[in-house]
């Protein structure tokens, strides 16, 4: 029989912690066959990548399953953080949810299949999400089972000695089991598509689908039929929506820029909604920065390219293109520290300006000449041991 005391406590902390901190998120949840002393933790979602939230408290059973139960309070990093992951000691898989920050999110669970517990949320979102997981429940149980199986037999291999020959056979069906985890995965989002063609295009809706694009970026071939049967269908409430351009360049992509030729790109706009474009900018090099909310090294790298802003004044501007969703972009806190333009396309990771120079990790910085050729891609390095002046300097 479960402790019914215990269960009355968690309530009031939960209640109590809500009235003295309304940036806390706070997650009750209730779980059968999950090990006694498993401890669970929370991340924000931002665009698309995650925050951890580390921000410790000195309950030390904060998060911690006890009699099937447990009570996770944290404080958020940001202030218009509502998408969350919940997981569990190694993160391996998760349980996505939309939180009011200041609410109390209540789960339930049986089994370590997380993507399958119910979750009730005042957050609006939320009964958009429970509606196409609904549709989904059975291809997420299948990935995260796999995704399970082929993590127990990935440190199975690494922790018990075997022949060689043990090892190359382990390892052949390590393979299948990483194959299965990937057209699960597959299987998983194409059911989700399915579900999103006739639901309303809103904001969440929009949130979701670029979430979905960015994970299935690398089998683009595997959604490009079902991307465009979306698009088609909704093309002119998606291309109203801020990040429509991720969803529309999957049909009709930009073109790749080349070395050494013009390159003129698409429309930009800053967070007011003032629109650019590259050729706007001619007359000057210009230094595209690409960069994300997640990407610690991008925003480290900022105070630098005041100072070359600064510096290079009369032959250089510089141009921040954001390739997170754009509601992390425009009220990121890392805007405040950008001096010079900071801009987006609406692409995202794989769309747009950031699609057509390729851009597969971050930083990246592609410098664009005077008359508008695309002139060189840099590193990091080339930002700080003056490759980037050593262009500027050259004779128009």
């Amino acid at each position: 029989m479960k402790n019914n005391t215990f269960y009355t406590a968690i309530l009031m902390a939960a209640l109590s912690i809500n009235a003295l901190h309304a940036q806390n998120i706070v997650v009750i949840g209730e779980v059968e066959n999950i090990k006694e002393g498993t401890t669970f933790q929370l991340e924000e979602i931002t665009g698309t990548g995650s925050t951890a939230i580390w921000s410790k408290y000195d309950d030390k059973n904060n998060g911690k399953v006890i009699n099937g139960r447990f009570l996770l309070k944290q404080r958020c990093k940001r202030t218009d953080s509502r998408h969350f992951s919940l997981y569990a000691d190694q993160r391996s898989i998760n349980l996505e949810f939309w939180a009011n920050q200041g609410d109390t999110v209540y789960v339930k669970g049986n089994g370590p299949l997380m993507g399958t517990w119910e979750v009730k949320s005042k957050a609006p979102e939320q009964k958009e999400l429970d509606a196409i997981r609904k549709t989904s429940v059975k291809e997420l149980a299948a990935h995260q089972q796999s995704f399970l199986d082929y993590e127990a037999y990935r440190w199975y291999r690494r922790d018990t000695e075997m022949t060689e020959a043990e090892w190359d056979s382990t390892g052949v069906i390590l393979r299948q089991k990483d194959t299965l985890r990937t057209t699960t995965k597959i299987a998983w989002f194409r059911k989700e598509l399915e579900a999103m063609k006739d639901l309303p295009i809103t904001d969440f809706w929009m949130d979701h689908i670029g979430t979905i694009i960015y994970r299935a970026h690398f089998h683009r071939s595997d959604f490009e039929d079902i991307m465009r049967e979306i698009y088609i269908k909704n093309a002119d409430k998606i291309d109203r929506k801020p990040d429509g351009k991720a969803i529309r360049e999957w049909v009709y992509p930009y073109p790749k820029a080349e070395m050494g030729k013009l390159y003129t790109g698409g429309d930009l706009f800053d967070v007011n909604g003032k629109e650019y474009r590259l050729a706007d900018f001619r007359g000057k090099y210009v230094l595209l920065d690409f960069w994300a909310q997640y990407c610690g090294e991008c925003i480290e790298a900022f105070p630098q390219l005041g100072k070359l802003q600064k510096q290079y004044a009369d032959k250089l501007t510089i141009i921040s293109i954001s390739v997170d969703k754009y509601q992390t972009w425009k009220t990121s806190p890392a805007q405040k520290d950008i001096t010079w333009h900071s801009l987006s396309d609406g692409g995202g990771h794989d769309g747009g300006i950031a699609k057509s120079f390729d851009v597969a990790s971050m930083p990246a910085y592609i410098l664009i000449a005077p008359d508008g050729t695309y002139k060189a891609r840099l590193t990091s390095s080339d930002i700080y041991n003056g490759k980037l002046e050593k262009y500027l300097n050259e004779e128009l």
